[in-house]
């Protein structure tokens, strides 16, 4: 077993020195040069920001600058129409063909997404003068080709980790994009402490939040909430199955960045149309709209709760569906424990759920926003993400699992309960 997980660990760890390396590989047709003076001088702005999710990959203009965003983004939107569309649900619902079938569908969808954002990249570039050294089209074309590809071969690289490897590929991708980056910004902050523009005790105070926000993601990401399952003796074919009592465990977030990414999405849609009405109208564009995109105005915040709240719920509600839950557990003779099968258990069902996601939904708030808040409050430099925490802590969770799961069973610490754990989450 051990051999098995040091190879995995191996795997895991070549995979992402592999893509550490992509970053440094240069898109083709670019005056290095040009471009780090372009990009010192806006290191400051949006441009900052992108490039420490994409692992520096900005910094350079690498290959794989896209990184795995747009397979995460494309992956969400079409969990978002599985769940007003029955025709993607029966999809899902049909075994391995049908998740090979919406795979397929996500691929599609973040090859058109990163081509348009390549693009876009492309044409931003080329406006600036001295940084394209390639003939307009040509450099358009290969930038597009090559942006794609490298997002295309992470989402590859990405399955390799889960499958060969430790942990998810796909949040490991992530995360590793945004550490990589990670000791540039702390040595920045102390640097900035040490010449007296960021003082000590910001200093103090943004490592006091990040440990104090980390301790609340592990335990609310580690709390379960059991319910108690009973099944009736049955016959299996040629097997007598007897009574048994298991338990179903329901995550405080089973919805994970869901809820927050859907947020982001409709601020930036509701500014969008705000502009585009506006403008049809003859009017100019009001300034207040943009206000809504800074992470810590008032009004960001509160949307942004109010949404995160919502989509909680309903998310919660697709995922784990009481009725649907309760007819599938009648259909192998289980039921709630001291309940009838059915309607009872359907309702004890919902009536869980909405608890626990209710205190779901308040955790995703306080980690997303209260952050951002906070630093606002205390007017530090920049705030410990709440996405990229939450991503953080489940992977490295997960990681934990994984590892265990290799360990011999005297190693590990084994719970004193008689009955399983199902975990639905």
């Amino acid at each position: 077993m051990h051999g098995d997980l040091w190879k995995r660990i191996a795997l895991t760890l070549a995979a992402l020195f592999v893509v550490r390396l992509g970053t440094f590989i240069p898109l083709p047709g670019i005056n290095p040069e040009m471009w780090t003076r372009v990009f010192r001088q806006h290191e400051g702005t949006l441009l900052g920001s992108a490039n420490l999710l994409s692992g520096g990959g900005l910094r350079t203009l690498s290959i794989l600058a896209l990184t795995i965003l747009p397979y995460v983004s494309v992956a969400v939107l079409v969990q978002l129409f599985m769940m007003v569309s029955q025709r993607l649900r029966a999809i899902a619902d049909g075994g391995e063909t049908g998740r090979r079938t919406i795979e397929l569908y996500t691929r599609c969808g973040a090859v058109l997404l990163a081509a348009f954002q390549a693009y876009g990249i492309a044409v931003g570039l080329d406006g600036i003068t001295g940084v394209v050294t390639y003939p307009s089209l040509v450099f358009r074309l290969s930038t597009v080709l090559t942006l794609t590809g490298g997002m295309l071969f992470l989402v590859w690289l990405a399955e390799q980790i889960t499958a060969r490897g430790i942990g998810n590929g796909i949040g490991l991708l992530l995360i590793a994009s945004v550490l990589a980056e990670a000791p540039r910004n702390v040595v920045g902050s102390i640097e900035a402490a040490q010449v007296g523009i960021l003082s000590q005790e910001k200093l103090v105070g943004m490592a006091l939040l990040a440990v104090a926000f980390t301790v609340v993601a592990v335990a609310v990401e580690r709390a379960r909430r059991h319910v108690g399952l009973r099944f009736a003796d049955r016959q299996v074919d040629d097997r007598h199955m007897g009574g048994q009592s298991v338990k179903l465990a329901f995550k405080l977030n089973p919805g994970g960045i869901v809820p927050p990414l859907v947020a982001s999405w409709i601020l930036l849609i509701v500014v969008i149309v705000a502009q585009i009405g506006a403008r049809a109208a003859g009017q100019r564009g009001n300034g207040d709209w943009l206000a809504i995109l800074v992470p810590s105005h008032p009004l960001h915040l509160a949307l942004s709760g109010v949404i995160i709240i919502l989509f909680a719920f309903v998310y919660a509600a697709f995922l784990h569906d009481p009725e649907r839950l309760a007819r599938q557990l009648a259909t192998h003779g289980g039921a709630v424990t001291e309940l009838a099968p059915g309607t009872s258990t359907a309702d004890y069902l919902d009536d869980t759920l909405s608890r626990v996601t209710a205190l779901g939904a308040v955790y995703l708030v306080a980690i997303m926003l209260l952050p951002l808040a906070l630093a606002e409050w205390l007017e530090l430099p920049f705030a410990v993400g709440g996405t990229w925490l939450l991503v953080l802590v489940c992977v490295t969770l997960d990681i934990e699992t994984q590892v265990r799961a290799y360990l011999p069973a005297a190693d590990v610490p084994q719970p004193d309960a008689p009955a399983a754990d199902v975990s639905t989450g």
